[in-house]
């Protein structure tokens, strides 16, 4: 039957309890969650410059200096106030250590002669041989015959006539681990002037002394 007129409807069920809806989050909020993963990429960016910028300074402030020079043309500068002398010529080679000379013969020899020893160089091809010394620009320019060496010297400076010159006669002398030449020399006049003893020290040469004997128009013509 149906409830009296006079009687209020049933109030309704209450509904379960239920999660507040979130609140807005501001435009402003908003705006900066979304630009946050492009300052954290500028930022990085920004770093990998400074490193890249801070490693290329100091690899460059670490490198080897070009303000000195280097090689020949350095070398030559810096041996052009010494002065001229079979070992040391004006037109210098490079410089560096002595180098082997290319026969058992060639290399360095010490001449004791006149006020004393004198270094000698010495370079043999076939029977040609050729010795400078450190005395006004000494040569000597022979013929290797056995063990004799015929030759001519002179002395004075290269590339004009000999300011004096002569002939010698070499006796090569081998005694046990010691090679030395026995000679006398005298002038053009064919008069025996002294003796000239020279002993081998050992087959290097350095590099002015290997210049100066490849250079054949400075050796007088050695004799038939």
């Amino acid at each position: 039957p149906a409830p009296p007129a006079h009687l209020p409807a049933p109030a309704a069920a209450p509904a379960y309890p239920q999660a507040p809806p979130p609140a807005p989050v501001p435009a402003s909020a908003a705006a900066g969650v979304r630009r946050r993963p492009a300052v954290l990429v500028a930022l990085a960016g920004a770093v990998a410059l400074a490193l890249a910028i801070g490693v290329g300074v100091f690899l460059a402030s670490s490198g080897p200096s070009d303000s000195a020079g280097s090689g020949p043309a350095a070398a030559g500068t810096a041996g052009s106030a010494k002065a001229a002398s079979p070992a040391n010529p004006v037109d210098t080679a490079p410089g560096g250590p002595p180098g082997p000379a290319a026969s058992p013969l060639g290399g360095h020899w010490i001449g004791t002669w006149g006020n004393g020893e004198r270094d000698h160089y010495v370079a043999v091809d076939g029977t040609s041989f050729k010795m400078i010394y450190d005395l006004d620009d000494g040569r000597v320019a022979g013929t290797l015959r056995g063990d004799v060496i015929d030759g001519r010297w002179a002395e004075g400076a290269l590339g004009a006539p000999p300011a004096r010159s002569g002939w010698v006669r070499f006796q090569l002398i081998r005694d046990g681990a010691t090679v030395r030449l026995d000679g006398v020399w005298g002038t053009d006049l064919g008069v025996t002037s002294g003796t000239w003893q020279v002993r081998r020290v050992d087959g290097r040469l350095t590099p002015q002394a290997a210049l100066r004997l490849t250079r054949n128009g400075s050796f007088p013509a050695p004799p038939p």
